[in-house]
């Protein structure tokens, strides 16, 4: 026997494949797991960090942009105070 584990699809689709598979003389088996995890809640203070490292990425990408869109060589953080 072989085994297929489908994770993704509409109910319809997965329906259309099993017929198909029974059509072909194929064995087949149905097992349903449901492995949809609930997402893990964040806490207020890990949604504030997760928030402040976007903004902080965002901001840098855009600037280097805004430099590079002028011409001007962007700063190097590396070489600060020397």
């Amino acid at each position: 026997m072989t085994t297929i584990t489908i994770t993704k699809g509409t109910k319809q689709g997965v329906d259309a494949l099993l017929n198909e598979a029974r059509r072909l003389g194929l064995e087949v088996s149905v097992s349903e797991e449901n492995k949809e995890k609930t997402p893990k809640k964040l806490t207020y203070y890990q949604k504030q960090k997760l928030i402040k490292q976007l903004s902080q990425e965002t901001n840098r990408n855009l600037t280097k942009r805004l430099y590079a869109e002028h011409g001007m060589p962007y700063p190097d953080d590396s070489n600060n105070g020397q």
